[in-house]
C-alpha cells in the first residue's frame, strides 16, 4: 500500500478526491435542473410562435430575434448541458484515480470552452450576453479544476500510484479480492501440512513393528 510522505499529502488527497467528486455531481445537478430547463424554453416559445400563438409571436418580437435564432439559443443550451453531464460523470466517476486525473482535467477545459462560447454567440446574436451567469456558470468548473490540480500534484510526485485515497478492502475495493486470494492459499497449506504430519504418524507403528 502507498503511504504519503507527511499529513499535509494526506490532506491535500482527501481534500481533492472530495471537491472534485462534489463539483461533478452538483455540474450534474444543474444541467439537469437549470441549463436544460432554459434551453428547453427556448425551444417551447420558439414552437409556440411558429404555431401561431399570440404570447409567443409578441414575446419573440420583443427579444428582436427570429424563431430560428431561438432554436439555435436552445441548441446552445442544450451542448452545454450534454457537456456539464459528461464533464460531471466523469469528475464523479475518476475523483478518487490519480492516473484518470487528466481525463478530468481535459474535460473541465472542455465544459469551460463550451460555455464562454455560449455567451459570445449569445452576445453576437442579440447582444444577450450576462456577465453575472457567465460568471456564476463557471465558478463550479473552476472549483473543479482547483480539486484537479490538488490531484496532479500528487500523481506528478506519485506516478505509480492509482487512487488518490486507498480504497478500504473490508468495503468490498480492488484489494478485497487478492486478500481472499492469501487467505485460501493458507489454508490449502495449512491441509498440506496436516495430510503430511497424518503420514508420519502412520509411518510411526510401522517403524516400531519392525524394531
Amino acid at each position: 500500500m502507498y503511504r504519503y510522505e507527511d499529513q499535509k499529502e494526506m490532506r491535500m488527497a482527501m481534500n481533492g478526491k472530495m471537491i472534485v467528486m462534489l463539483a461533478g455531481v452538483f455540474l450534474i445537478l444543474t444541467a439537469v435542473t437549470s441549463t436544460l430547463l432554459q434551453g428547453m424554453q427556448y425551444f417551447i416559445v420558439g414552437h409556440s410562435a411558429g404555431a401561431g400563438d399570440a404570447e409567443a409571436i409578441k414575446l419573440v418580437e420583443s427579444t428582436g430575434l427570429s424563431i430560428g435564432q431561438l432554436y439555435s439559443v436552445g441548441v446552445a443550451y442544450m451542448i452545454v448541458t450534454v457537456a456539464e453531464i459528461m464533464t460531471g460523470i466523469i469528475s464523479a466517476k475518476f475523483s478518487n484515480r490519480l492516473d484518470k486525473v487528466k481525463i478530468c482535467l481535459y474535460a473541465d477545459i472542455v465544459l469551460m470552452v463550451v460555455m464562454i462560447l455560449q455567451q459570445s454567440y449569445m452576445m453576437l446574436l442579440a447582444r444577450m450576453f450576462n456577465p453575472f451567469a457567465l460568471v456564476a456558470g463557471i465558478l463550479m468548473p473552476l472549483l473543479l479544476l482547483w480539486g484537479i490540480t490538488r490531484l496532479m500534484k500528487l500523481a506528478k510526485k506519485y506516478p505509480d500510484r492509482m487512487y488518490a485515497v486507498e480504497p478500504n478492502p473490508a468495503r468490498g475495493g480492488r484489494k478485497a479480492a487478492p486478500q481472499k486470494q492469501n487467505i485460501m492459499e493458507k489454508a490449502k497449506a495449512r491441509v498440506r501440512d496436516e495430510e503430511k504430519v497424518a503420514q508420519v504418524v502412520d509411518e510411526l507403528p510401522d517403524a516400531n513393528e519392525e524394531e
